[in-house]
């Protein structure tokens, strides 16, 4: 009876429908006045998910450039020129730099200069220093013995006198029948010489220019002392002789200056002093000054001959 009421219920459908087309049943239990394929592909074409499958969504996302466009992107190849160029500015600027200091740059604390103008290790003497006269009023140019201290003052004294014969300027000392003797003392270290200096044993030299008066046979000497800081003698040298003119008897035309000279080496550290000295008297044992004249001394520290 359910099988009778099916059937007049689908007649009852079918009378509503407009076709002349005989009614199937299709496979899927379904019925139509055409064919069942027909059905199956109207089914098909409306399909869904075949639409959601053919939209481009997927496609537009895969194909979309957001990908492609980061991997193209110069981001990466730009800061990469950027790091090498910052480098390469860097080094070359660095390494000019440094290199030249590195490589040399004396100092000017620990460094001097010679009279060629070269540099040189600070223990040597520097221009300022090298070769100056040590000796106040070596040419007795004030007129008197200002800066020296008399020793020995026999005779009429030793005395500085203005002389048109003098080594230079317009005075000379002069001894008398009886010994005279003077000296100056020069404190190094106060004069600007530092212990380095010193104890690297530079060259002393000394010298001063000495003639006769009257008679030939005058005595003369000139000399110099080094002492440590003790006083304790390193070295001393001294020139002694007596004038040798060869004129007879009492001959002004023949007193003429000539230059007595030494030179210190070799005394081993420790200079702290030195002290330069003359003297001498006269040969006839005449009153008055007589004697041998002095001018124009000299005292000097000095590096070594290259």
């Amino acid at each position: 009876m359910t099988r009778t009421v099916l059937a007049l219920s689908i007649l009852t459908l079918v009378a509503g429908c407009p076709t002349s087309a005989p009614l199937v049943e299709c496979p899927d239990g379904t019925f139509t006045h055409g064919s069942c394929d027909e059905l199956l592909d109207t089914t098909d074409t409306t399909d869904t998910t075949d639409t959601t499958d053919t939209t481009d969504t997927t496609d537009t996302t895969d194909t979309t450039d957001t990908t492609d466009t980061t991997d193209t992107t110069d981001t990466t190849d730009t800061s990469a020129p950027q790091d090498s160029g910052s480098r390469d500015t860097s080094s070359p600027d660095t390494g000019e730099t440094d290199n030249p200091t590195d490589s040399g740059t004396p100092a000017p604390v620990d460094t001097a200069v010679l009279d060629t103008g070269s540099a040189v290790p600070a223990a040597l003497i520097p221009v300022n220093l090298a070769g100056v006269n040590l000796l106040t009023n070596p040419g007795n140019e004030t007129g008197d013995q200002t800066g020296w201290t008399i020793l020995d003052n026999g005779g009429n004294g030793y005395e500085v006198l203005s002389a048109t014969g003098a080594h230079s300027g317009s005075y000379e000392a002069a001894t008398s029948y009886a010994l005279g003797t003077r000296s100056q003392t020069i404190d190094l270290l106060a004069a600007g010489f530092t212990e380095a200096m010193l104890d690297a044993e530079p060259v002393i030299l000394f010298s001063e220019w000495v003639r006769e008066r009257c008679q030939t046979g005058d005595e003369y000497s000139v000399g110099a002392r080094l002492l440590d800081a003790s006083g304790t003698i390193l070295a001393e040298q001294l020139v002694a002789d007596v004038t040798t003119n060869t004129a007879t008897g009492c001959n002004y035309g023949d007193d003429i200056y000539f230059e007595v000279s030494g030179t210190i080496t070799g005394y081993g550290p420790g200079l702290r002093t030195l002290v330069f000295f003359d003297g001498g008297r006269d040969s006839e044992t005449w009153s008055g000054h007589y004697g041998a004249r002095f001018d124009d001394a000299m005292l000097s520290v000095n590096n070594p001959t290259p």
